[in-house]
């Protein structure tokens, strides 16, 4: 995953879904997926774009983002759609840059902290109780089978959880926006899983690599070695 350092040829379908507007690809994923910043013709927003996949979707994404809007600020989902081969998903531009913009890298400890500060304050304020999608070992398992993967035994049973929150499914610092009041930007899974889930997913992709994995969990009141 990277900001691209060269010209990405802009798909034809994202050309007639930006209308008019110019586009700069600010984000290309491991999987094909192209994030374009459209300016020009009115207000900012973003086309993310990209292969369908089994595991997860951006209609889902959508979905999922839309519900999360009743407590947290999000990216106003204004279009989302698929056709037989990719799938698509317009937001509206919030303020701020990406924790991995060269302003944010020049600061990383910053960004780290960011990251943390960002989940626990969603951690806090989305409701469990109301959140119908999980992440649990046995959906997780039926995903994977659903596309194919043999899961072996070793890995069906489930470790004991932590804590339950709404996860965001995706906390890294390309997800992360600075400076906000609750930093969390694209590829919000909103799904009922473990605490742990998303401070290991966030210290393994920032933690120790940008700024002490200390930094990042700060504002959490758990044994930081529980999560390395």
């Amino acid at each position: 995953m990277s900001i691209p350092a060269e010209d990405v040829v802009v798909p034809e379908h994202v050309r007639l879904l930006a209308r008019g507007a110019d586009l700069e690809c600010v984000w290309r994923n491991d999987y094909g997926g192209l994030t374009f910043r459209a300016t020009g013709t009115a207000e900012p927003f973003y086309i993310k774009w990209g292969p369908r996949n089994l595991e997860f979707t951006l209609s889902d994404e959508a979905e999922r983002m839309r519900w999360a809007s009743g407590w947290i600020t999000v990216p106003t989902v204004l279009d989302s759609g698929a056709d037989d081969t990719h799938e698509w998903m317009i937001t509206a531009a919030l303020d701020g840059l990406s924790a991995v913009d060269p302003r944010w890298i020049a600061e990383p400890a910053t960004a780290v902290r960011a990251v943390g500060e960002g989940l626990r304050a969603m951690h806090e304020a989305l409701p469990v109780r109301e959140c119908p999608w999980e992440w649990s070992v046995p959906s997780r398992i039926a995903n994977a089978e659903r596309r194919g993967i043999v899961v072996p035994e070793s890995l069906r049973t489930a470790p004991a959880v932590d804590r339950l929150v709404v996860s965001h499914g995706d906390a890294c610092c390309p997800n992360t926006l600075e400076p906000y009041e609750v930093p969390l930007n694209g590829s919000l899974r909103a799904l009922l899983g473990p605490l742990g889930r998303d401070l290991r997913t966030a210290g393994g992709t920032n933690g120790g690599r940008l700024a002490p994995r200390s930094l990042l969990m700060q504002d959490y009141p758990v044994k930081r070695e529980e999560y390395s």
